[in-house]
């Protein structure tokens, strides 16, 4: 059982275009006691 769930999270930045994501409709389950990182560069 995970303690944090993510659905169809996406981001963009304020100035870009409507359909320009940096990632789109994630889905992911975070689980207890392990340790994650989002790393990325523009």
């Amino acid at each position: 059982m995970g303690i944090l769930k993510l659905e169809n999270v996406g981001y963009r930045y304020k100035d870009a275009a409507k359909d320009n994501y940096v990632f789109k409709n994630i889905n992911y389950e975070f689980e207890q006691g392990k340790m994650y990182a989002i790393n990325g560069c523009k």
